[in-house]
């Protein structure tokens, strides 16, 4: 069983090393794609099919870009050492919510916090990656036209701190519920909600390499409410 343990370990090991160069080696070519056609784009008449044409492809290569450095980011969750210290909830919400102003005030949208005066012992970087992108799918996945509204929420009970964001969406299936944070599920076209699916996978992972749990309670059209449980 060690053997075999250890053998795992190595396998893993070599399959990480490998993703790791090839997601590096992906980049230049997209680098390339995207450099040529924003220079033949600059050249382009305006309004005419080849400049739509390369409108798609400048938009493809961005996409694939974004999806090799979220491939990155999402591989080195854990592989650095956990550096648990107390912090103060507020101060971590307070810095999403900076980070995510630009997109507060585009989508005319309202974020209310409440109970959040509580320290926790928790690694600052996966708390805030984990909450940022709670409040991101909270901003983004409502209706048209429909302003956000976002609650967060926290208790504390028996030593476990529970933080909820609770918001007006779309809502989401019980059957949809069971899978959302496995790595690349998207529930939506990009056409008509951006994303390459790793948001919530990351949201689960930096939760539980915390030694905590993550959660949600929807339904179709009566919002979300996504919970973090951590002691």
């Amino acid at each position: 069983a060690r053997r075999l343990s250890g053998a795992l370990q190595r396998r893993n090991a070599d399959l990480e090393a490998f993703l790791h160069a090839m997601t590096h080696e992906l980049r230049a070519p997209l680098r390339v794609i995207r450099s040529f056609a924003e220079e033949l784009q600059a050249v382009a008449s305006p309004g005419d099919e080849v400049q739509h044409c390369l409108s798609r492809i400048i938009t493809a290569a961005a996409q694939a870009q974004d999806l090799i450095t979220s491939l990155l980011n999402f591989g080195r969750l854990g592989h650095d050492a956990l550096r648990r210290r107390p912090i103060a909830l507020r101060s971590v919400l307070a810095s999403c919510q900076r980070h995510l102003q630009g997109e507060t005030w585009a989508r005319d949208a309202r974020i209310s916090v409440r109970g959040d005066h509580v320290v926790l012992c928790a690694e600052p970087t996966l708390l805030k990656l984990a909450l940022t992108n709670l409040l991101e799918n909270a901003l983004t996945f409502v209706a048209p036209g429909v302003s956000p509204h976002v609650a967060v929420t926290v208790t504390v009970a028996q030593g476990v701190c529970r933080i909820e964001v609770t918001d007006n969406g779309i809502g989401i299936t019980v059957e949809d519920q069971a899978r959302l944070f496995a790595p690349f599920v998207r529930l939506h076209g990009v056409e008509e909600y951006p994303g390459i699916g790793l948001g919530l996978a990351s949201v689960r992972k930096a939760i539980e390499l915390m030694g905590g749990h993550v959660g949600v309670t929807s339904a179709p059209g009566a919002g979300s409410t996504f919970w973090i449980e951590l002691s």
